[in-house]
């Protein structure tokens, strides 16, 4: 008797907690680049650019002048906030990441101005074109200024690798 009541109780409590999912079981879709801006020659175009690290540990928040609006084929509401990752302390990538709940976004654009590595105080656009991929997202093209450009992806590693060739 113990045992049918507990097996009742069992059942009713996994019909209960499977009734509260409001059908959202898709996982949060991360988007994640490093950028790597390079000369004709090869110099890296990060290097040298001003950062702090942020208190809570391995963020390195972009501090030189820079303006940069994100924007996706969905509503965000994502910061505008600039970070490198550094490598033997010098900036070696700026890095992009964006995250979104419920939806795949296919296109996703960063409107950056920043002097440092550009050498102007133009807006330059960064493209980012996503499918997904069970329940992960997989990065298929990025332009910059309307340029197609070289993107690699390690084995296990989470944000794509881009590296863009800049003539000034």
């Amino acid at each position: 008797m113990k045992t049918t009541n507990l097996l009742w109780i069992l059942t009713l409590l996994v019909m209960i907690f499977s009734r509260c999912n409001d059908g959202n079981d898709a996982p949060p879709y991360t988007y994640h680049l490093k950028l790597k801006f390079e000369d004709n020659s090869g110099k890296n175009l990060v290097n040298g650019l001003k950062y702090q690290q942020e208190s809570s540990g391995y963020s390195f928040q972009v501090t030189d002048t820079y303006k940069l609006q994100v924007s996706s084929t969905d509503v965000s509401d994502q910061k505008e906030i600039l970070y490198v990752e550094v490598e033997n302390g010098q900036a070696e990538y700026l890095y992009f990441s964006y995250s979104t709940f419920d939806y795949v976004a296919s296109t996703i654009t960063w409107k950056l101005v920043c002097p440092h590595i550009f050498g102007d105080n133009e807006e330059h656009i960064i493209t980012s074109y996503w499918d997904k991929e069970k329940n992960e997202v997989s990065c298929v093209k990025i332009t910059s200024d309307d340029k197609e450009c070289q993107t690699t992806q390690e084995q296990g590693a989470s944000a794509y690798t881009v590296l863009i060739r800049l003539t000034r």
